[in-house]
């Protein structure tokens, strides 16, 4: 198999293949050393993309090769191991590499599945209940369906002695499809199979119990909502994260704007951040937020002109309107600077405008920045866009903060987001 590197998308992760392989096969798996990570499979037919590729031609886009860490892009055939896949096994209770229930307690899964690549689905039309145990059926008046993780390439053997285990508990092996939830540049879906009960569902019913797409808080359960353009979760808490430029989503039938790249990274750091902020919490805080999954290059929603020209931008802008017209009082709007700068993070606030003279706040989060080992300036070059200039027209202290490239690497934004949650947590209780 021969494979090149497109000189396109160069933020986007995401394999070109011809339309008939397209057609075949809904997701890949990239494996380089130790380093592996499911990809989006995109055709070579994309608008964005228009090329021509035999069957045995592959093109991978330059961030496929920053998360392998390959430097060299000669020789990739030697160098990156590509598995195309069709179909998976969908799990969605006590089989998820991390479940929570409605009590709150938080588990790791059974199986031996954890050492298969994964990604995140919806199967529908399917409802979720739990009474000790999960149990997912078919109902055709079930509108969201269940969010689940999809593993690829599970041993036979594996595969089977789950089989004879869930058989023998009253569920039925069903096959069906399920749609591709990942931050990914295209919405496809996948054939999957699971495990659906056999018998009459009791208990409380469910969106999903996959830990970080759930959080739990006195016995109520808080989900992450998900639709084309946006991943929004109304948390209980003082803090709103937004991020509206870390999406890769790029519809077929939507046109583009040269030179618009994406933030890397601020979706899945923002998940993050959230996360550690509920583990500081002692599990009982859910910062909100309103994720872009839509790319730049298709709708700008920290731009003034898109607000007021694209229905997708105004949609997601009163979203978060109304989250803060609750109980939030503190927006933090992420953003990606370039490693070109030679400072860490950027705090930006129209000059102080938008943190509503609470000056002692904004010095409070630059020290605990400080204190997590960032380099950390105010209002240089990014002094902050419109998510945080109109949100702070209201009651909103709105910061937003510009986050280094090299601190947003696919190897250590966990660990940015940890220190970054660390600074956040601080300055709630001001």
């Amino acid at each position: 198999m021969k494979i090149g590197v497109i000189n396109k998308w160069k933020d986007i992760p995401a394999i070109i293949v011809n339309e008939e392989v397209y057609r075949k096969f809904k997701v890949a798996v990239i494996r380089n050393g130790n380093n592996r990570f499911p990809a989006c499979i995109v055709t070579s037919k994309h608008p964005d993309i228009l090329a021509r590729l035999d069957d045995n031609e592959i093109l991978v886009t330059p961030k496929i090769l920053e998360i392998a860490q390959i430097s060299d892009p000669l020789d990739l055939s030697d160098k990156l191991n590509i598995e195309f896949f069709s179909q998976g096994l969908f799990v969605y209770g006590t089989l998820l590499s991390s479940y929570i229930t409605p009590d709150g307690d938080i588990h790791r899964g059974w199986g031996g599945l954890e050492k298969y690549p994964k990604i995140r689905g919806i199967c529908s039309p399917y409802a979720l209940y739990y009474h000790g145990l999960p149990y997912m059926i078919q109902e055709n008046n079930s509108e969201s369906g269940v969010i689940g993780e999809i593993y690829l390439g599970v041993n036979a053997n594996i595969e089977r002695k789950i089989d004879n285990i869930e058989l023998s508990a009253n569920y039925k092996i069903t096959r069906t499809k399920a749609k591709i939830i990942e931050n990914f540049p295209l919405i496809r879906k996948i054939d999957v199979k699971l495990y659906e009960y056999n018998g009459k569902p009791i208990g409380i019913a469910l969106r999903t119990m996959l830990f970080e797409e759930a959080y739990v808080v006195n016995k109520k359960m808080t989900y992450f909502q998900h639709d084309r353009f946006f991943s929004v979760l109304k948390g209980n808490s003082s803090i709103i994260i937004t991020a509206p430029h870390g999406g890769y989503y790029c519809p077929l039938k939507m046109l583009s704007v040269e030179n618009a790249e994406s933030d890397e990274e601020t979706y899945v750091l923002s998940r993050e951040i959230i996360t550690e902020i509920y583990w500081m919490s002692n599990q009982q805080l859910i910062p909100s937020a309103v994720l872009a999954k839509i790319h730049r290059s298709r709708v700008d929603l920290n731009s003034a002109i898109d607000y007021y020209n694209r229905r997708i931008a105004k949609e997601y802008h009163r979203i978060i309107e109304n989250m803060g017209s609750k109980q939030a009082e503190i927006l933090i709007d992420i953003h990606g600077m370039s490693a070109k700068e030679k400072y860490d993070i950027e705090l930006g606030t129209n000059y102080g405008a938008t943190v509503k003279n609470r000056e002692d706040l904004l010095e409070e989060f630059r020290e605990n920045l400080k204190k997590e080992g960032f380099s950390v300036v105010v209002d240089r070059k990014y002094t902050g866009g419109f998510t945080v200039r109109h949100h702070s027209q209201k009651d909103l202290i709105a910061i937003q903060i510009e986050i280094n490239k090299r601190l947003r690497m696919p190897w250590n934004y966990k660990e940015t987001a940890k220190r970054i949650a660390k600074a956040i947590w601080k300055i709630t209780s001001i």
